[in-house]
């Protein structure tokens, strides 16, 4: 009997021990159209053109849980969500664009006048772009067009692991009305 017990502790202790660290809820913010957008540190790629810059906020420091963590990274595809690489992304940004997505590296997150933490995440909206070269791989992977697809855009973060639970954020729906006002913007 004793052995049957401590066999349960054991699992449920594993269990638990492998479930992720929560990343926080993000409230969106705006979504605007603009030319250029920051690279992660020791990325090195194209520039698209176009990006959609999707600020967030959140009560959530990625910085304070950076001992929990080693990297996030910022996932969008089309909703309901179900592919992460579907859509380009890039991030998270600070407020003033310092990656984020080694946050023990990055300088502490400062609270907001609204008491808030501030994120950019930046969206290619289209694949492939005008007037970009690509890699073979790259050119290989699927087209995408945000405005001509008609649909809402889910954004999450995600950091990697080898938990059963994987550590992410709740997911940030971005209405397709909201989005598609920011590309007929033009730049």
């Amino acid at each position: 009997m004793h052995i049957a017990r401590w066999f349960l502790a054991a699992c449920c202790s594993a269990t638990l021990a492998s479930c992720g660290q929560p990343l926080g809820e993000y409230e969106l913010e705006t979504i605007e159209l603009t030319a250029e957008a920051p690279l992660p540190e020791g990325v090195r790629g194209p520039s698209y053109g176009q990006y959609l810059k999707v600020e967030l906020s959140s009560k959530t420091s990625l910085t304070e849980i950076a001992d929990k963590i080693d990297g996030v990274y910022a996932h969008a595809d089309f909703c309901p969500f179900s592919d992460p690489y579907s859509l380009r992304s890039f991030g998270p940004f600070s407020s003033d664009n310092v990656d984020l997505g080694v946050p023990s590296v990055a300088e502490p997150l400062q609270r907001g006048s609204d008491g808030k933490f501030h994120y950019n995440v930046f969206i290619v909206p289209k694949h492939p772009m005008p007037d970009v070269t690509y890699s073979k791989a790259a050119r290989e992977e699927e087209a995408y067009d945000i405005l001509s697809n008609g649909r809402d855009v889910c954004l999450r973060f995600e950091a990697p692991g080898y938990d059963i639970i994987k550590s992410k954020s709740a997911m940030i729906r971005m209405p397709y009305e909201q989005i598609a006002a920011s590309l007929s913007s033009g730049l």
